[in-house]
């Protein structure tokens, strides 16, 4: 009977052994269950977003305050940003606008305050790196106010007008507050926006109603005579390396039904032009090259051929690859997005490669707008 008590342990091992043995197959099965992992495309795709922090406050008369520029890029990844915020000038004065703290944003094109207006102008964009920047409540940048009234509520308002996705072709979605997207340029991923809303004493100052302009009355259409039109024109960048000015180029005569496109060739002329349903006289014409500002030149056509050389003393402003009537951040992702190619649509100075040097151009004519809108 002892002799067995002494070999208990040795049968409960045995015993224990067993058991293990019996589960392992169990055990092994569950460890290589495939875990479930949602995929991108599951995933919901989020636009960006900016807003103020805070977004609501009581400012003290007088005492300056900081207000921080947030933002989020959602599910994409951005190459610049433009912020256009509206304010009281009558309430707030803007003591400073100061940069924050996305490293891949290495220049600030814009960063200025219109104290007649009340707009503040800020934008940021990534350097020729190429390195995109997202993530949520990124430091775009600080604006630090002042109230110089009593006047209750006051609110800085972000200028949006909604989501490009919802019409890409508004120009006025193109030319308000933007977040340029990096891998497909020329697309604004801008979604929302939130605006502040600031406490400093009753009432609010009414907002002075805007005189209305009234709606010029377009001339009768005349008849049709035979004025034809030779164009030549110099294009900004091409005239320092003396590349070929080729283009598509879309010119309009105001208060008439002409609108036409027509094209450069390589010394930037267009020969023997028609205008239809034209009586000679004076005329406005608007003149849009692609990926240049539109400019406005009064012209005085007579009957058959009219040499009009806007060359000599007149070069095309470049940039607008989007064709919306202003360079911006949007314009610039077209650079960074085709750096060190031969894209023909971004290399300004038709030099055969994209570089710095067409990225100068850009940075040089930032926030510059052509004449009348973008057509």
């Amino acid at each position: 009977m002892k002799a067995n008590f002494k070999k208990l342990p040795i049968y409960l091992s045995l015993f224990t052994l067993l058991l293990f043995l019996a589960a392992l197959p169990i055990i092994v099965q569950e460890t290589q269950k495939p875990k479930t992992v949602p995929t991108r495309a599951e995933m919901p795709v989020v636009g960006g977003t900016l807003s103020l922090f805070p977004a609501s406050d009581r400012l003290t008369i007088n005492q300056e305050t900081d207000l921080q520029i947030l933002l989020s890029t959602g599910s994409y990844q951005a190459a610049g940003v433009d912020v256009r915020l509206n304010y009281a000038p009558n309430t707030i004065e803007v003591i400073s606008l100061s940069e924050g703290s996305i490293p891949e944003i290495t220049l600030y094109p814009a960063k200025s305050v219109d104290a007649a207006t009340g707009q503040i102008i800020f934008s940021g964009v990534i350097s020729t790196e190429a390195i995109p920047f997202s993530g949520d409540n990124l430091l775009l940048g600080t604006i630090r106010v002042k109230p110089i009234a009593l006047t209750g509520s006051t609110a800085l308002n972000f200028e949006f007008v909604g989501p490009l996705s919802a019409d890409p072709f508004d120009l006025d979605r193109r030319n308000d507050s933007n977040l340029a997207e990096f891998s497909n340029q020329l697309n604004d991923i801008l979604e929302q926006v939130s605006n502040g809303t600031y406490q400093v004493v009753p009432p609010p100052t009414s907002t002075p109603t805007p005189t209305p302009t009234s709606t010029p009355i377009p001339t009768a259409t005349p008849l049709p005579l035979p004025i034809t039109l030779n164009l030549k024109i110099e294009l900004e960048g091409r005239s320092l390396t003396d590349t070929s000015r080729a283009r598509l180029v879309t010119i309009k005569i105001f208060n008439t039904t002409f609108t036409t496109t027509a094209a450069l060739d390589d010394l930037g002329q267009i020969a023997g032009l028609l205008l239809d349903n034209l009586l000679p006289g004076s005329y406005e014409l608007l003149i849009k090259p692609d990926g240049y500002l539109q400019k406005q030149f009064a012209v005085n056509l007579v009957a058959g051929q009219n040499d009009l050389d806007f060359s000599t003393n007149f070069e095309f402003i470049a940039g607008d690859f989007d064709n919306s009537g202003e360079i911006n951040s949007i314009d610039y992702s077209v650079i960074i997005a085709n750096w060190n190619t031969a894209a023909a649509d971004a290399d300004i100075d038709g030099s055969g490669r994209v570089n710095s040097l067409d990225a100068s151009l850009i940075i040089a004519n930032w926030r510059l707008h052509g004449d009348q809108e973008g057509i």
